[in-house]
C-alpha cells in the first residue's frame, strides 16, 4: 500500500505535489492553532475582561469617596491624630526624653508599675534642667523621695518617681 502511494506521488507533476504540501501544512497549522493557541486567546481575552472590571470597580469607589469628601475628612482625622500623639508623646514621662532635654547620664533606671527608681549623674544646670522636666509632664509627677550627693564635680541625683495620677 505504501509502495503504491510512492508511485503515485512520484509520478503527480510538481504543481500537484506543492498543492498537497500546502493542503497538509495548512491542515497541520489549523489542528495546531485549535489544540494551542485558542485556549490562550481564551484566557487572555478572561484576563483583560477582568482588567476591565476591575479598573471599573476602582473607579466607581474613587468616584464614590470624592462625592462623599472621605479623602479631605479622612486627611484631616489623620493629621490631629498625628497632633495628639505628638502632645502627648512630648508630654508623658520618659527617661530617654528626660536625658534628651535635660542631659546628664543615666545610671541606673528600674521602672515599677507606678514610676520607678531614677539615678543619673548631672552637673547643678542639669538639675535645673531635670526637675524643670519633670514639673511640666501631662499630670505631674510627684518625687516621692530623692537624694542629691556629690561625687567629684557632679551630682548624683537619686529619685523615686511616682505618676501623678497613680498616686
Amino acid at each position: 500500500m505504501i509502495s503504491r502511494f510512492l508511485d503515485n506521488w512520484i509520478v503527480l507533476p510538481h504543481w500537484q505535489k506543492v498543492i498537497y504540501c500546502l493542503l497538509c501544512a495548512g491542515l497541520l497549522t489549523i489542528v495546531v492553532w485549535m489544540r494551542w493557541g485558542q485556549p490562550a486567546g481564551k484566557d487572555a481575552t478572561v484576563i483583560a475582561s477582568k482588567k476591565r472590571e476591575a479598573i471599573d470597580r476602582n473607579q466607581k469607589t474613587v468616584r464614590q469617596i470624592h462625592q462623599y469628601g472621605a479623602v479631605a475628612a479622612i486627611a484631616a482625622e489623620i493629621a490631629g491624630l498625628e497632633a495628639s500623639a505628638h502632645e502627648a508623646q512630648t508630654l508623658s514621662f520618659s527617661p530617654l526624653a528626660l536625658l534628651e532635654e535635660a542631659g546628664g547620664q543615666l545610671l541606673a533606671w528600674q521602672p515599677q508599675s507606678h514610676g520607678g527608681n531614677l539615678t543619673l549623674l548631672l552637673s547643678w544646670e542639669q538639675v535645673k534642667n531635670v526637675l524643670l522636666y519633670l514639673s511640666e509632664r501631662r499630670g505631674g509627677i510627684v518625687l516621692r523621695h530623692f537624694s542629691l550627693t556629690r561625687e567629684e564635680e557632679r551630682l548624683r541625683l537619686e529619685m523615686a518617681l511616682v505618676m501623678s495620677n497613680e498616686i
